[in-house]
This record gives structure tokens, sequence and C-alpha cells, in this order.
């Protein structure tokens, strides 16, 4: 009889052991899932903060481009009324 419950013991600790790893083995998906999440968002980061650096030089680049457009134009101007 003892070889019996015995058994029983161990049967229901194996059952045990076998819930516990399926626990397990969600909780890693999950964790995976959230890591491929933060991975891509990270990138995203990454690539939105060049795209911002690239639009503050070209920015910079139009803006002394302008002023150099302005200045042209304020001399054009000035000749034209010498002229007039």
């Amino acid at each position: 009889m003892a070889v019996f419950e015995q058994h029983i013991s161990m049967a229901q600790e194996y059952l045990k052991v076998q819930s516990e790893i399926t626990q397990l083995l969600l909780k890693k998906e999950s964790l995976m899932s959230e890591l491929e999440q933060e991975q891509r968002e990270q990138q995203s980061s990454s690539r939105l903060i060049q795209e911002h650096g690239k639009l503050l030089e070209d920015n910079s680049s139009l803006s002394a481009y302008c002023q150099t457009l302005r200045g042209k134009l304020s001399l054009v101007q000035s000749q034209n009324q010498q002229h007039s």
C-alpha cells in the first residue's frame, strides 16, 4: 500500500511541476513579446531622433540661404531706387 501512496504522491508532484513549467513558458513568451516591442520602439525612437537632426540641419541651411536671398533682394531694391 505504501508504494501505491508513494506513486500517487509522485504523480501529484509531477503534475504540479508540469503546471509550473507551463506557467513559466507562458511568462517567458510574454516577456519575449514585451522585449521585442521595446526593441521596435527603441529603433523607431532612434530613427526619429536621426530624422529630427537632419531636419534641424536642413532648417539651418535653408535659413542661411533665405538670409542670403534677402540680402540680395535688398541690394537689388536699393539699386533700383538709385536708378529711379
